[in-house]
């Protein structure tokens, strides 16, 4: 927690001193929605794992992104802007395989994974853009650094419908107390009036910073804390986005 209170003292000093210099300073927001690319040799394991049983399983994947922020933007130059602000996410991915086709696929013979991220972050992100008499185009690169709102991030179930019905295993494993996202966004805004902007914005949120708590693994080769995965362990968490964006340019 102490780590979340330097970093978030150290963002606000930061948007402070651009004020300073801003030539002009725009308020907005944007909602989006789009899918997760979770990637990594751990994820590409968990699958093998389940078709390495050998049963006839069929695979149901429901991946879904939401997103919506509040945004400031600090203009310096006509081509070069700084956004930030505060944003919320809720993203996941579910693999489940169950068996054969009368089989209901919510059903408690289910054996699967879920790998969901919700956090509120604050970007921080150049901007390059080229304004014309329609509106303005731009490509944004920066970070999101976040705080995880859900205290699991990896929620596992598996049944043995073949040989024990009663053998039902159930295990989570915990968020990372910090998030670290490299962001890229591509975007086209449309003028309306003098001051107001609207238009859609694509989104890539590169994960950096694996989003589940880690530990050292003890004599048996299991994680010393529960709840944690080991160190090491290659499992990552994208987001693709989509999002509706509006700004407004304060005293124009």
């Amino acid at each position: 927690m102490r780590l979340n209170k330097i970093l978030l003292i150290i963002v606000f000093l930061f948007s402070v001193s651009t004020t300073v210099y801003a030539v002009e300073i725009s308020v907005g927001g944007s909602l989006g929605a789009g899918v997760p690319i979770v990637r990594g040799q751990d994820y590409a394991d968990r699958f093998a794992g389940f078709m390495d049983l050998g049963y006839k399983y069929k695979r149901c994947r429901s991946p879904y992104s939401l997103s919506s922020q509040f945004d400031v933007m600090f203009q310096f130059i006509p081509y070069l802007a700084l956004e930030t602000g505060l944003g919320f996410k809720y993203s996941t991915e579910k693999l489940a395989f169950h068996n054969g086709p009368g089989t209901d696929p919510g059903g408690s013979d289910n054996n699967y994974y879920i790998w969901q991220r919700s956090q509120v972050h604050i970007p921080i992100m150049l901007r390059g853009q080229y304004e014309y008499k329609v509106g303005v185009t731009y490509f944004s690169a920066g970070v999101k650094l976040g705080v995880p709102v859900l205290q699991d991030y990896i929620l596992e179930g598996y049944t043995d419908s073949v040989w024990n019905e009663d053998n039902q295993v159930k295990n989570s494993y915990k968020s990372s107390g910090f998030a670290l996202d490299v962001a890229f966004a591509l975007g086209q805004e449309f003028k309306i009036g003098m001051s107001h902007y609207v238009g859609f914005r694509f989104s890539y949120d590169m994960n950096v910073i694996r989003p589940y708590a880690t530990s050292k693994v003890n004599a048996q080769g299991v994680p010393s804390e529960t709840g944690t995965m080991p160190d090491g362990v290659d499992l990552y968490h994208d987001d693709l986005t989509v999002g509706l964006t509006y700004r407004y340019v304060i005293g124009r």
